[in-house]
Protein backbone atom coordinates (compact mmCIF):
# COMPACT_ATOMS: atom_id res chain seq x y z
CA UNK A 1 0.00 0.00 0.00
CA UNK A 2 0.80 3.46 -0.96
CA UNK A 3 2.81 5.63 1.99
CA UNK A 4 0.36 8.19 3.72
CA UNK A 5 -3.06 5.82 2.71
CA UNK A 6 -5.03 4.75 5.43
CA UNK A 7 -6.84 1.59 5.06
CA UNK A 8 -10.40 1.89 6.69
CA UNK A 9 -11.77 -2.02 6.89
CA UNK A 10 -14.90 -2.66 8.48
CA UNK A 11 -13.17 -2.77 12.18
CA UNK A 12 -11.73 0.63 11.70
CA UNK A 13 -15.26 2.02 11.25
CA UNK A 14 -16.39 0.46 14.33
CA UNK A 15 -14.06 1.92 16.44
CA UNK A 16 -14.93 4.71 14.91
CA UNK A 17 -18.39 4.22 15.74
CA UNK A 18 -17.89 3.41 19.14
CA UNK A 19 -17.01 6.95 19.86
CA UNK A 20 -20.00 8.67 17.95
CA UNK A 21 -22.74 6.03 19.45
CA UNK A 22 -21.82 5.63 23.04
CA UNK A 23 -21.32 9.81 23.77
CA UNK A 24 -22.55 11.27 20.16
CA UNK A 25 -21.20 14.55 19.55
CA UNK A 26 -21.46 16.15 16.43
CA UNK A 27 -17.70 16.06 15.55
CA UNK A 28 -17.87 12.39 16.39
CA UNK A 29 -20.68 12.00 14.15
CA UNK A 30 -19.10 13.66 11.33
CA UNK A 31 -15.58 11.70 11.38
CA UNK A 32 -17.99 8.74 11.31
CA UNK A 33 -19.53 9.55 7.92
CA UNK A 34 -16.03 10.06 6.44
CA UNK A 35 -15.29 6.42 7.96
CA UNK A 36 -18.52 4.96 6.45
CA UNK A 37 -17.45 6.82 3.44
CA UNK A 38 -14.12 5.81 2.91
CA UNK A 39 -15.12 2.36 3.74
CA UNK A 40 -17.99 2.27 1.00
CA UNK A 41 -16.38 3.79 -1.20
CA UNK A 42 -13.51 0.86 -1.43
CA UNK A 43 -10.35 0.71 -2.78
CA UNK A 44 -11.33 1.93 -6.44
CA UNK A 45 -11.79 5.51 -4.93
CA UNK A 46 -8.30 6.51 -3.75
CA UNK A 47 -7.44 9.70 -4.59
CA UNK A 48 -11.37 10.87 -5.28
CA UNK A 49 -11.02 14.37 -3.04
CA UNK A 50 -13.80 15.10 -3.96
CA UNK A 51 -15.87 12.25 -2.62
CA UNK A 52 -14.92 12.48 1.07
CA UNK A 53 -14.12 15.42 3.27
CA UNK A 54 -10.18 14.29 3.78
CA UNK A 55 -9.54 16.46 6.45
CA UNK A 56 -10.62 14.03 8.79
CA UNK A 57 -8.33 11.39 7.40
CA UNK A 58 -4.69 13.26 8.89
CA UNK A 59 -3.53 15.28 5.60
CA UNK A 60 -4.33 18.72 7.25
CA UNK A 61 -4.41 19.77 11.23
CA UNK A 62 -7.15 17.94 13.43
CA UNK A 63 -10.60 19.22 13.27
CA UNK A 64 -11.63 20.77 16.56
CA UNK A 65 -14.96 21.95 15.26
CA UNK A 66 -17.73 20.60 14.17
CA UNK A 67 -19.63 21.81 11.08
CA UNK A 68 -23.13 22.22 10.43
CA UNK A 69 -22.64 17.93 8.47
CA UNK A 70 -21.76 17.18 11.83
CA UNK A 71 -24.66 18.76 13.48
CA UNK A 72 -27.03 17.10 10.85
CA UNK A 73 -25.69 13.95 11.68
CA UNK A 74 -25.79 14.00 15.47
CA UNK A 75 -29.36 15.17 14.76
CA UNK A 76 -29.98 11.75 12.82
CA UNK A 77 -27.88 9.97 15.85
CA UNK A 78 -30.71 11.44 18.09
CA UNK A 79 -33.46 10.49 15.79
CA UNK A 80 -32.19 6.90 15.62
CA UNK A 81 -31.48 6.77 19.52
CA UNK A 82 -34.85 8.18 20.54
CA UNK A 83 -36.99 6.97 17.89
CA UNK A 84 -35.78 4.42 15.40
CA UNK A 85 -34.02 3.53 12.28
CA UNK A 86 -36.81 4.29 9.78
CA UNK A 87 -37.08 7.70 11.29
CA UNK A 88 -33.18 8.50 11.50
CA UNK A 89 -33.34 7.40 7.71
CA UNK A 90 -36.67 9.65 7.22
CA UNK A 91 -34.46 12.82 8.96
CA UNK A 92 -31.71 12.46 5.91
CA UNK A 93 -33.42 12.78 3.15
CA UNK A 94 -33.89 16.06 1.12
CA UNK A 95 -36.13 18.80 2.87
CA UNK A 96 -35.64 16.64 6.37
CA UNK A 97 -34.25 18.40 9.10
CA UNK A 98 -30.90 16.68 8.78
CA UNK A 99 -30.99 16.34 4.87
CA UNK A 100 -26.90 16.24 3.43
CA UNK A 101 -26.22 17.33 0.27
CA UNK A 102 -24.45 14.77 -1.70
CA UNK A 103 -24.77 12.05 1.18
CA UNK A 104 -26.50 9.87 -0.45
CA UNK A 105 -29.16 6.53 0.86
CA UNK A 106 -26.16 4.44 0.49
CA UNK A 107 -23.95 5.82 2.20
CA UNK A 108 -26.13 7.24 4.72
CA UNK A 109 -27.37 3.70 5.41
CA UNK A 110 -23.84 2.78 5.79
CA UNK A 111 -23.54 5.71 8.90
CA UNK A 112 -27.18 4.46 10.53
CA UNK A 113 -25.74 0.99 10.53
CA UNK A 114 -22.31 1.65 12.41
CA UNK A 115 -24.11 4.09 13.92
CA UNK A 116 -26.53 2.19 15.59
CA UNK A 117 -24.39 -1.35 16.17
CA UNK A 118 -25.39 -3.53 19.13
CA UNK A 119 -26.49 0.17 20.74
CA UNK A 120 -30.07 0.36 22.38
CA UNK A 121 -32.80 1.95 19.65
CA UNK A 122 -36.41 1.53 19.15
CA UNK A 123 -37.31 -0.51 16.60
CA UNK A 124 -35.77 -3.37 13.91
CA UNK A 125 -31.72 -2.96 13.50
CA UNK A 126 -30.49 -0.24 11.03
CA UNK A 127 -29.10 -1.95 7.87
CA UNK A 128 -27.11 -1.04 5.11
CA UNK A 129 -29.06 -0.31 1.65
CA UNK A 130 -27.38 -0.13 -1.18
CA UNK A 131 -27.24 -1.19 -5.02
CA UNK A 132 -26.11 -4.76 -4.25
CA UNK A 133 -28.29 -5.45 -1.70
CA UNK A 134 -31.64 -4.04 -3.46
CA UNK A 135 -30.21 -6.26 -6.11
CA UNK A 136 -29.97 -9.36 -3.70
CA UNK A 137 -33.37 -8.24 -2.19
CA UNK A 138 -35.25 -8.43 -6.16
CA UNK A 139 -33.73 -11.30 -7.01
CA UNK A 140 -35.30 -13.37 -3.69
CA UNK A 141 -39.09 -11.57 -4.87
CA UNK A 142 -39.69 -14.60 -7.09
CA UNK A 143 -38.20 -17.51 -4.73
CA UNK A 144 -39.72 -15.97 -1.88
CA UNK A 145 -42.78 -14.67 -2.68
CA UNK A 146 -45.24 -13.68 -0.15
CA UNK A 147 -41.79 -13.21 2.23
CA UNK A 148 -40.76 -10.31 0.81
CA UNK A 149 -42.88 -7.75 2.02
CA UNK A 150 -43.07 -5.43 -1.57
CA UNK A 151 -44.91 -6.78 -4.35
CA UNK A 152 -42.58 -4.48 -6.99
CA UNK A 153 -39.00 -4.70 -7.02
CA UNK A 154 -36.58 -2.20 -5.82
CA UNK A 155 -34.54 0.53 -7.57
CA UNK A 156 -31.38 -0.43 -8.42
CA UNK A 157 -29.74 2.30 -7.38
CA UNK A 158 -32.78 4.29 -5.14
CA UNK A 159 -33.87 5.91 -4.64
CA UNK A 160 -35.84 3.78 -1.76
CA UNK A 161 -39.00 5.57 0.54
CA UNK A 162 -38.46 5.39 4.18
CA UNK A 163 -41.56 2.75 3.63
CA UNK A 164 -39.33 0.34 1.52
CA UNK A 165 -36.80 0.64 4.10
CA UNK A 166 -38.94 -0.26 7.05
CA UNK A 167 -39.94 -2.97 5.54
CA UNK A 168 -36.60 -4.37 4.63
CA UNK A 169 -35.77 -3.98 7.92
CA UNK A 170 -38.58 -5.95 9.35
CA UNK A 171 -37.99 -8.92 6.93
CA UNK A 172 -34.76 -9.20 8.25
CA UNK A 173 -35.95 -8.81 11.48
CA UNK A 174 -38.16 -11.55 10.85
CA UNK A 175 -35.27 -13.95 9.00
CA UNK A 176 -33.52 -13.70 12.19
CA UNK A 177 -36.95 -15.00 14.28
CA UNK A 178 -37.14 -17.32 11.78
CA UNK A 179 -33.36 -18.81 12.31
CA UNK A 180 -30.86 -20.03 11.37
CA UNK A 181 -29.31 -16.85 10.96
CA UNK A 182 -29.22 -15.00 14.70
CA UNK A 183 -28.32 -11.24 13.44
CA UNK A 184 -29.97 -8.61 11.11
CA UNK A 185 -26.64 -7.75 9.93
CA UNK A 186 -25.88 -11.85 8.59
CA UNK A 187 -29.44 -11.30 6.79
CA UNK A 188 -28.47 -7.89 5.32
CA UNK A 189 -24.61 -9.44 4.71
CA UNK A 190 -25.70 -12.64 2.95
CA UNK A 191 -28.05 -10.68 0.57
CA UNK A 192 -25.41 -8.13 -0.17
CA UNK A 193 -23.31 -11.05 -1.53
CA UNK A 194 -26.03 -12.61 -3.20
CA UNK A 195 -26.50 -8.93 -5.14
CA UNK A 196 -22.54 -8.86 -5.84
CA UNK A 197 -22.95 -11.83 -7.78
Amino acid sequence: MAAGVILVTRATVFAVAAAASTAPTALACEQLMVAGQAFGAGMGSLGNRARLPWRHLGTQPPVVAPTAIGQALLGAAQVLFSTGAVAAYTSLLPAAPNYIKYFGRSFFTKYLYFLGYGQPHPGPEPLILDQFVAKGLNSLMGAAGPFIPWAIPLPARGPWSPAQYGAYLAWAAAEVAAGPLTSAQQVEYRIWLHGKT
